[in-house]
């Protein structure tokens, strides 16, 4: 195998299965089980943390236009000819090869224990799991998690910063769109395999995870009255819960929404 150092990773090209999905495939790859799929109402252009509405909105617009005629028929043809179990082994071989970034992200960010447990993941399931096909880590107690660059920027405390929907790519914001690029030079592909075959592979990947995704998306969509707001506030929530965990985020959102003083915009009073 040979280095290739100085190439770009195709993977901030071609990750379609995030297009619209930026909501139903959150950073990390796989679908998130208990994300929010309400309706949101539509909001106006000066939503704080959304100042590039116009420009959102266009990209949103041209991603669901792309999602809808190329990428979603594409994944239904791939669920009817892929039985699930393969398509699940599938997304484990790709999930597999994301350890370099999760384990270097990990040890920035100083969490010593979730590096040993991704680096103990990487170990036993490329190999009793056969090159990652089959999760074998997650059935002995080591659990997967997600570890980015732009997780690893918020965690040094650097601010999310306006929200971007990228072209392709999705939901975004300005910190996570820096660890993208990061992020990219991370990867594994990167420097063991040639461009045009991790092209292929990479499109693989994403139609495989759009099949995966096809029922949650759905339900989102016939849910929501303004998809564009849902998406861009789960992304928000999502990003949050990453950076500061899951209880740390819902007690600030409580406190903001009963003391809008501190930050909130709650105007009711709540409670006797």
């Amino acid at each position: 195998m040979r280095m290739m150092g100085n190439r770009r990773s195709p993977l901030r090209y071609l990750a379609l299965a995030a297009l619209l999905t930026g909501v139903a495939l959150p950073a990390g790859g796989e679908p998130a089980d208990d994300e929010p799929t309400g309706g949101a109402a539509e909001e106006p252009p000066g939503h704080p943390e959304d100042p590039f509405r116009p420009f959102n909105k266009a990209m949103f617009t041209f991603n669901d236009w792309l999602d809808t005629n190329a990428v979603e028929p594409a994944a239904r043809g791939w669920d009817f000819v892929m039985p699930h179990p393969v398509q699940r082994g599938i997304s484990n071989f790709y999930d597999n090869l994301l350890f370099p970034i999760r384990f270097a992200n990990d040890l920035m960010q100083g969490e010593i224990d979730p590096a040993v447990v991704i680096l103990s993941r990487f170990t036993v399931n490329t190999t009793v799991g056969l090159a990652g096909f089959f999760d074998v880590a997650t059935a002995i107690d080591l659990p997967s998690h997600q570890a980015n660059f732009g997780q690893t920027l918020g965690k040094w405390g650097l601010p999310p910063g306006p929200y971007l929907v990228l072209p392709f790519m999705g939901p975004s914001d300005v910190r996570d769109t820096v660890g993208l690029v990061v992020d990219g030079y991370l990867g594994v592909a990167t420097f063991f395999v040639d461009v045009p075959i991790l092209i292929g592979s990479t499109a693989i990947d994403a139609v495989n995870r759009r099949a995966l995704a096809l029922q949650q998306v759905e339900s989102l969509r016939s849910a929501s009255l303004d998809l564009y707001a849902a998406a861009r506030d789960a992304y928000f929530q999502q990003r949050e819960e990453l950076v500061k965990g899951s209880a740390k985020a819902q007690e600030e959102r409580n406190r903001d929404l009963y003391f809008p003083d501190e930050g909130g915009t709650f105007d009711e009073e709540v409670g006797p």
